[in-house]
């Protein structure tokens, strides 16, 4: 896997801040099997629609063959680590960007209080304590969710470098795993800590027998439905403002201020 990078997603055709990935799904039938391979640097949303389709079609399909019994589990297992590897490359170049341009002392015209939410909210990823595949309870958040989103529109507005706009769009999109309810300790997206289970079984097969039987498996499936409406609601609230900033900004003065961020 590359480092993440800011250049055109593979798939939706943006200029984003992107990561390589390979994901793997099969499909069993009684006398033979598809497989299929996915290999592209892709941006974040990209990439998780791409990790959750592969996922599910595998997940339903794969257990209809012999080699289907084997492949199955370990396409599962590896396209995991392979979507939280690409997150995690896409959240710390995100980090790194924003170290590096608040460092520079860049003149932008930003109110205070929209730049100390940003940051902090930065801060708070940077840390490496949180990661892309489990729920936390919104008391982590350094300040309230909405007003953390409020505060990114306005940044995307006041922007003039495409490139901390694909990032301060990229950190929105990590909102919606802050939910009310979770409690003081995370919720795995898999209703248990899979690097806990590798440890305590390393049968392939028992392990996903007790991701099945996971006694938080009705709280993950209740937290994923919330997930999946916030994140359509806040993406067509940065869809809308990317449009408005578009329509603002004067003939080519995207192109100017990207110019000016690689020259720089």
């Amino acid at each position: 896997m590359t480092e993440a990078a800011f250049r055109k997603c593979d798939l939706c055709q943006r200029k984003r801040l992107t990561a390589s990935v390979t994901f793997k799904r099969n499909v069993s039938y009684f006398f033979g099997r598809h497989e299929t391979v996915f290999s592209g640097r892709v941006c974040l949303s990209c990439m998780t629609r791409r990790f959750v389709g592969f996922e599910i079609v595998t997940l339903i399909g794969t257990w209809w063959g012999i080699i289907g019994l084997i492949l199955g589990p370990i396409f599962i297992v590896t396209n995991l680590f392979e979507y939280l590897g690409g997150s995690f490359d896409i959240g710390r170049a995100a980090a790194k960007f924003h170290k590096s341009k608040s460092s520079a002392n860049m003149i932008r015209t930003v109110t205070t209080t929209d730049e100390t939410i940003v940051s902090d909210f930065a801060e708070l990823m940077a840390t490496g304590n949180l990661t892309p595949d489990a729920f936390y309870d919104v008391w982590v958040l350094p300040h309230p969710k909405e007003d953390i989103l409020l505060a990114i529109e306005r940044e995307i507005l006041r922007e003039p470098l495409d490139a901390r706009v694909e990032w301060l769009a990229v950190g929105a999109r990590f909102l919606p795993s802050f939910q009310p309810g979770i409690g003081p300790q995370p919720l795995s997206w898999l209703g248990a800590d899979l690097a806990k289970l590798q440890r305590s079984t390393p049968n392939v097969s028992e392990q996903f027998k007790m991701l099945a039987h996971s006694p938080d498996r009705e709280r993950t499936n209740h937290f994923f439905a919330v997930m999946e409406t916030e994140s359509n609601q806040i993406q067509a609230r940065i869809d809308a403002v990317l449009r408005l900033r578009r329509a603002r900004l004067p003939p080519n003065a995207s192109d100017r201020a990207g110019h000016t961020s690689r020259s720089s």
